[in-house]
């Protein structure tokens, strides 16, 4: 059985590596090779990191965002370029 400090260092070494933006798998694997521990030990230690952020994110009361609805935009420069490129190939296309 792993002592209390052991669990809580390695929940604070999750937390902050998926606060710095590393994936959850990414931390499973840092925490399943430099802490010594099973890659299931290290899943519920990303769980317990994950729900300190939602934690935090509650104490803060952020609000999720609202998609903002915007105008239609004229076609992009890539897409005009690949519009001509089909109404080049289409007249080979007919060919075939």
């Amino acid at each position: 059985m792993p002592k209390r400090v052991e669990v809580i260092d390695r929940v604070q070494d999750a937390h902050s590596k998926l606060l710095e933006g590393f994936s959850c798998t990414a931390v499973v694997a840092f925490l399943a090779e430099t802490k010594g521990v099973s890659r299931r030990t290290a899943q519920r230690t990303v769980q317990q990191a994950y729900a300190l952020i939602r934690e935090d994110i509650d104490k803060a009361n952020v609000q999720p965002c609202r998609p903002v609805l915007t105008a239609a935009r004229k076609p992009s420069s890539h897409l005009a370029a690949m519009t001509k490129i089909q109404d080049k190939l289409a007249p080979l296309d007919s060919a075939v």
